[in-house]
């Protein structure tokens, strides 16, 4: 017999965990009414740092003939490192992590926080923000979606290094999916950020750095600036977007491409 498999949500704004049973049909589905995992207590287990007493009551409801529960987390890195030290207490239960980790690099100016604030509103999700310093950790907790948003480069040694650095850490920790964001209207793609691309597939192989064009309100342009980074960078997909619409002189221009963002999370994620 398998085991049991529990999915558990902590939302860190609202400071309240839920909870989901993957049932015979392999669907997710909220816990049923009659389990202590329903009860109100547990939702804010883990806000108030009752870890051990959650494990336990999963463990005693769902460990069944000791063939074991995986439980599968989404939430902040610091609340999967607390379950992380706290589960090795439990014999039979094991951990893993939902999310799917991306990065969004790019010069300053180049769209970036669009692109963000485009995925989370084309998934209907609130927006959880938390500014580590040299980069902005967005999550998604229903979907189990990480964002790591790079503060811009100023193009200069000093700061390309120490944006690369930020990202080297990112994908040590995991990230599977590189977003590099280029302004429509800028139409070109500068050495240093051909340089900073190639760096990063040289370097770690499994990566693949997916140019995303932003603010792209003539597609025709946008098309021929996707022709000429794939010149620059060899044969890849680049994505054009316009994360909000826009109002012009000609109409406004409904927003695009976000569908095909979150398909490249999901793709680099699998």
């Amino acid at each position: 017999m398998d085991s049991n498999k529990i999915k558990i949500n902590y939302d860190p704004i609202e400071r309240c965990t839920s909870f989901q049973f993957l049932g015979d049909n392999g669907q997710w589905g909220d816990v049923y009414e009659g389990s202590d995992l329903s009860r109100e207590k547990y939702s804010t287990a883990i806000a108030d740092g009752r870890i051990g007493e959650l494990l336990q009551i999963i463990n005693d409801n769902y460990n069944v003939d000791e063939n074991g529960v995986k439980i599968i987390f989404s939430g902040t890195d610091e609340v999967f490192n607390e379950v992380r030290s706290v589960i090795k207490e439990y014999e039979g239960m094991t951990l893993e992590r939902c999310n799917s980790k991306v990065v969004v690099v790019g010069k300053r100016n180049s769209g970036k926080t669009y692109l963000v604030e485009g995925i989370f509103d084309f998934l209907e999700r609130k927006i959880c923000a938390a500014d580590k310093g040299g980069y902005i950790e967005y999550l998604d907790v229903q979907d189990g979606i990480s964002i790591y948003e790079i503060k811009g480069i100023d193009l200069g040694l000093e700061n390309v290094d120490k944006a690369y650095s930020f990202l080297e850490n990112r994908i040590r920790e995991g990230a599977t999916t590189v977003f590099y964001c280029l302004f429509a209207k800028s139409g070109k793609i500068e050495e240093t950020e051909i340089s900073f691309i190639k760096k990063v597939e040289s370097e770690y192989a499994d990566i693949n750095v997916i140019p995303v064009i932003t603010g792209c309100v003539d597609e025709k342009r946008g098309s021929d600036f996707a022709h000429e980074i794939i010149d620059e960078l060899g044969d890849r997909d680049v994505v054009l977007t316009l994360a909000k619409e826009m109002n012009t002189r000609v109409g406004v221009i409904q927003k695009f491409g976000m569908d095909n963002v979150i398909k490249k999370i999901s793709e680099e994620g699998a």
